[in-house]
């Protein structure tokens, strides 16, 4: 199995990472690798980069632009309606109102 862990500088996408990265071939992807989801360029360089992997976790998401994580998971599945693969999506922030 392959992981693609979007948003994996901190928290838990970091521990994520490590725990696929010691069974699985994973990486991380996010601003700090010239990923930044609330950008649609960037945006499309991480489909273009999810394409090898089976499984992506969508971990990443953005305080100042709310809609950035629902518009990666939308672009996401819309690239992979017809593909075997696995989105999981985590959101720690939903207790904000």
């Amino acid at each position: 199995m392959t992981v693609l862990v979007i948003g994996h500088t901190k928290g838990i996408g970091q521990q994520l990472l490590k725990v696929f990265d010691a069974d699985q071939d994973a990486i991380g992807c996010s601003r700090a690798t010239g990923h930044d989801i609330t950008r649609s360029s960037d945006r499309r360089k991480v489909l273009e980069l999810a394409c090898g992997f089976d499984t992506i976790i969508l971990n990443a998401f953005s305080d100042e632009i709310k809609d950035a994580q629902h518009d990666m998971l939308c672009e996401l599945y819309n690239a992979f309606e017809n593909k075997l693969k696995t989105i999981v999506v985590i959101s720690s922030n939903s207790a904000d109102t």
